[in-house]
């Protein structure tokens, strides 16, 4: 399997659409793949999961909690009013709600980086935030999961 590495920094055209690269959409190809989840799941990027691994990893293990736990039920509700599901259009777009975008301080450039088995965009001034905050090297955290 091929999977979602590099970095892309694209422009939101006038209808708020983004290009998913080329490079990316073959992955999506290859995984069978044209519908995206994207969520807020971490606090200054989007994460854009391709939906099969989505559902597998994350919403069926949810859907398996118990309703009587209240933790469960909170998670239930982060994950329903912070996670879209988008399409990725014949001309490779994808529409992402304006108000997600916001929420990452996304107005005009996004960066679309891979993270091996999802995709995250970004402001490009919080990437570049994020990684001057992090100062480990890739063989430290590769180290550090024992890789």
């Amino acid at each position: 399997m091929e999977y979602f590495v590099g970095t892309f920094e694209y422009a939101l055209d006038e209808a708020g659409r983004l290009n998913v690269p080329s490079k990316y959409r073959k992955v999506l190809q290859e995984l069978g793949e044209n519908r995206l989840m994207v969520s807020k799941a971490q606090s200054e990027c989007l994460t854009l999961y391709p939906y099969k691994s989505w559902k597998k990893q994350i919403a069926d293990k949810i859907a398996e909690l118990s309703h009587s736990r209240p933790n469960a039920n909170h998670l239930r509700r982060l994950l329903g009013t912070t996670t879209a599901e988008v399409l990725v259009d014949k001309q490779g777009r994808i529409n992402v709600l304006s108000e997600s975008y916001a929420k990452v301080g996304i107005e005009k450039n996004v960066l679309i980086v891979g993270a091996i088995d999802t995709i995250e965009l970004w402001s490009p001034a919080s990437y570049e935030r994020f990684c001057q905050d992090t100062g480990k090297t890739v063989l430290e955290e590769l180290e550090y999961f024992g890789i």
